[in-house]
């Protein structure tokens, strides 16, 4: 089957919509769940409250072996946050301790 100029386009067109379609859902998914993070830090006060000092020395020594995946993860456990917000956090105390 050889496939004309105009359905290349037409499956072109198709494509780029689908993939606007996805990027819409996406966009809203994510919004929601920025949503629901910010009702829960507001019920949830309590988790916001934890000593970053205790925080910070528990996750310097896989800052120091380089492992700040993990880090991360237990900022983002522990506080509740994004992945973003956790990312910073790390990345700011690894600029004071090295």
């Amino acid at each position: 089957m050889v496939w004309t100029h105009y359905e290349g386009l037409i499956w072109l067109t198709a494509g780029v919509l689908v993939t606007q379609q996805i990027v819409s859902l996406l966009t809203r998914i994510e919004r929601n769940l920025t949503n629901i993070h910010t009702l829960l830090k507001r019920q949830f006060p309590e988790q916001q409250q934890f000593p970053e000092e205790a925080l910070r020395e528990r996750i310097t020594p896989y800052i120091k072996h380089h492992q700040k995946i993990a880090a991360i993860k237990i900022v983002r456990h522990t506080l509740g946050c994004t992945l973003i917000e956790a990312k910073q956090f790390v990345d700011e105390w690894a600029a004071k301790i090295s």
